[in-house]
């Protein structure tokens, strides 16, 4: 495509330059003519053969009538934006306003969405102009990200129309593309990334696997898709879009604004309830009894996508927190204790935590359901308790949240953790008070932790 563009340029630039030369030469040839009529045609022959020496600058002004130079990005408008036009293709018919709105706003007219990736476009705008009435969000194939939503939140995003989502959420790929060459592309992600949730395909398809995969499916039934030049790309987008990690980089974007619309939809359908519920007072403990947390380290440089969320409180987190060292919930331990001064809680503890204070924060409902996002939160949170000296930063693995360890047990047996460690002195009290407060089975089942990895002997050798 480059090298087209480069031979389309350079000819069209020498085309210019000799009509530019054929006019220069047509302005002297008038000039001479209208001397020798003057000088009664006595004028000697080798004026005839007389030339001028011009620059490009100098030339461009006959076709552009004005004293600068011409940039090429200007002469590139003859062969990028003919003055010919197209025949007007006839527009679809549909039915929902939301649908006409978005095809006369992002495909009608735009010169970059044509062909055969048009027809795709439009076939799955009537797609969901006639079936789009469904919810935006399913469960009912066991490996359904979306199932990993809370109840209430779920119900909330089904009143979210997958017309409205689809729309939502290319419309915002369309805004944030910076190359517009690939309009019709995030178009058709953007619109088809969600199709396999349309009833009649779950009720058929949803066996095969979750949302992603039935989607795939529902576009090759569509002829033009399915002998689309480059779909390989735009299937691996879609398939990807709810993985910790897309590969591609369409998919990446495709699931960046998939979370962005998520994030809208709640915070529009739970404003309401924040209303209601903003003026109940919140009881806290009294300060003398809060642990408090030490002001941060103002030189250690915070990235702003570690920047904690705005709602985050440290003091009520560590509250939260103490409550739970050395307590068995169901049979388990969360956070718990250990002689050499440091309190290891797991990250799901946290979670748990947050998620209380957060409310009905959309980013943290969102992030629920998505374990990329969730880890980023949780990396935001830590390295800002980092910055108060609540965790204890040089123990964590480099760019992460948590600290490698070994958990030894009373029967000698060890295995590896991932845990976030606390100081101490961060909750208001001592190691041997802490240690104390641990019942006999909480003993036995976490006699030690040490950082770092040990085998079972040096494990064994340790108690």
């Amino acid at each position: 495509m480059a090298d087209w563009l480069l031979l389309a340029g350079a000819g069209t630039g020498l085309g210019l330059l000799a009509l530019a030369g054929r006019l220069l030469i047509g302005r002297n040839s008038d000039k001479e003519a209208a001397e020798e009529k003057t000088d009664g045609g006595n004028k000697p022959c080798a004026s005839a053969t007389r030339r001028e020496r011009r620059t490009l600058a100098e030339v461009s002004r006959i076709w552009t009538g004005r004293e600068q130079v011409v940039e090429f990005r200007e002469i590139a408008r003859l062969w990028r934006e003919p003055n010919t036009q197209a025949p007007q293709e006839p527009v679809p018919d549909f039915h929902h306003p939301e649908i006409a709105a978005f095809y006369r706003e992002l495909v009608a007219g735009r010169s970059l969405v044509k062909g055969a990736k048009k027809r795709v476009i439009e076939q799955i705008l009537q797609l969901l102009d006639a079936q789009g009435a469904c919810p935006s969000v399913v469960r009912r194939h066991k490996d359904e990200a979306e199932g990993k939503f809370d109840p209430d939140v779920f119900a909330l995003l089904a009143q979210v129309s997958l017309r409205e989502h689809a729309l939502a959420v290319a419309r915002t790929l369309a805004r944030r593309l910076d190359q517009p060459v690939l309009l019709p592309d995030v178009l058709i992600i953007g619109l088809g990334h969600d199709l396999g949730k349309i009833p009649a395909y779950q009720g058929a398809l949803y066996r095969s696997g979750d949302h992603p995969l039935i989607s795939l499916i529902v576009l090759e039934q569509i002829p033009e898709y399915a002998a689309l030049s480059g779909k390989d790309e735009l299937s691996e987008a879609i398939r990807q879009h709810h993985l910790l990690k897309p590969e591609s980089p369409l998919g990446r974007d495709l699931k960046k604004a998939d979370q962005q619309v998520r994030r809208e939809e709640i915070g529009r359908l739970t404003r309401p309830l924040a209303k209601e519920t903003q003026d109940v007072p919140v009881t806290k403990k009294s300060d003398a009894q809060a642990p408090r947390p030490q002001a941060p380290d103002q030189t250690a440089p915070v990235r702003p996508d570690q920047a904690p969320p705005s709602w985050f409180d440290a003091q009520g987190f560590l509250e939260a927190l103490k409550e739970r060292i050395n307590k068995l919930e169901n049979g388990r331990w969360s956070v718990v204790s250990s002689p050499d001064g440091y309190v290891y809680a797991q990250p799901d503890a946290l979670w748990s935590l947050l998620r209380a204070q957060a409310g009905e924060d959309p980013v943290v409902l969102v992030a629920h359901a998505d374990e990329d996002a969730r880890r980023m939160l949780l990396l935001s949170v830590v390295t800002e308790l980092v910055r108060r000296k609540v965790v204890a930063g040089e123990l964590l693995i480099a760019g992460h949240y948590v600290a490698r360890v070994t958990v030894a047990m009373d029967s000698g047996k060890c295995f590896e953790a991932m845990l976030v460690p606390f100081r101490v002195e961060a909750f208001g009290t001592t190691p041997s008070m802490l240690e104390a407060t641990k019942i006999s089975r909480l003993r036995k089942m976490v006699q030690t932790i040490t950082p770092g990895r040990k085998s079972e002997e040096q494990c064994a050798s340790s108690l």
